[in-house]
């Protein structure tokens, strides 16, 4: 349901999408360079 939801946001904002993988791919960098 929220997932449905957060992809027809997604179509009306391509830049928040983006913006939601750079911060998980850059969280996810981080996160392995601590380790």
């Amino acid at each position: 349901m929220s997932f449905s939801c957060s992809v027809v946001n997604t179509s009306y904002s391509p830049f928040f999408y983006f913006g939601f993988l750079i911060k998980h791919f850059l969280n996810y960098t981080f996160s392995e360079i601590s380790i």
